[in-house]
């Protein structure tokens, strides 16, 4: 187990459970990226969401459940409220449900 806050500098990879979910990833080996600079967009009980330029990471209580890419992110917003994840990249959005980890991403082209 890895405190959320100390992902940066480790490949995805290394901060995975066998258990974590990956949701969308771009292509083989992207576990092998080394996370650069992750930004807290939140916390919601004991969920952690995390993002970078192309990645979003759930935390449940210390352990990353679950992970979705995301091209040239360009916003995350967190509605604490509802549960709900929504980040927009180049051309998609994705929307988490916090409550049952439910994905989905679509294509705005």
């Amino acid at each position: 187990m890895i405190e959320p806050e100390n992902i940066d500098d480790k490949k995805i990879k290394e901060i995975m459970e066998k258990n974590t979910n990956v949701l969308d990833k771009l292509n083989d080996g992207w576990d092998d990226d080394t996370i650069r600079r992750s930004i807290k967009a939140g916390t919601v009980g004991d969920i952690d969401i995390l993002y970078t330029e192309c990645h979003v990471f759930i935390f449940d209580k210390g352990k990353l459940r679950d992970v979705f890419y995301v091209y040239e992110l360009q916003d995350i917003s967190l509605n604490a409220k509802r549960g709900l994840i929504t980040t927009v990249g180049h051309e998609t959005t994705h929307q988490y449900w916090l409550d049952n980890g439910e994905y989905h991403m679509g294509h705005t082209r």
